[in-house]
């Protein structure tokens, strides 16, 4: 999973958090902090909250956006790394998913070092 700022739409994406080995859900708290350093953007129709995922079973991708107004500083930074945009192999007919034989019903929860790299700044 990763969360991003468009400031065009979504022609382009700044990478501001990503959770790599579980992906959220409604079980858990996922924080991800807007960095401090980000320029503002109030136009409207220009500016995205955007959180993307890959799923572990299918080869399929998701996008969600929120249009959103940001008061950041000026001649502010936006993040210079990009979502990964996934690319999946061809995958045969008739592929069936079992499932991951545990039965959970939801995610172990977020990873301590992730949460602290996207509170932090990393990206």
């Amino acid at each position: 999973c990763e969360f991003s700022l468009s400031y065009d739409n979504g022609k382009t994406f700044h990478l501001i958090g990503r959770y790599t080995r579980t992906c959220p859900d409604a079980y858990y708290q996922w924080p991800v902090k807007i960095p401090n350093n980000v320029p503002s953007c109030t136009e409207k129709n220009k500016c995205l909250f955007v959180w993307t995922w890959t799923a572990n079973i299918l080869p399929q991708w998701y996008m969600n956006c929120a249009d959103i107004r940001l008061t950041g500083v000026k001649n502010g930074r936006r993040p210079s790394k990009s979502i990964q945009i996934v690319d999946f192999r061809p995958h045969r007919m008739r592929v069936t998913a079992a499932g991951d034989g545990t039965k959970h019903r939801s995610s172990s929860g977020p990873n301590r070092k992730e949460i602290n790299d996207n509170m932090n700044g990393k990206y």
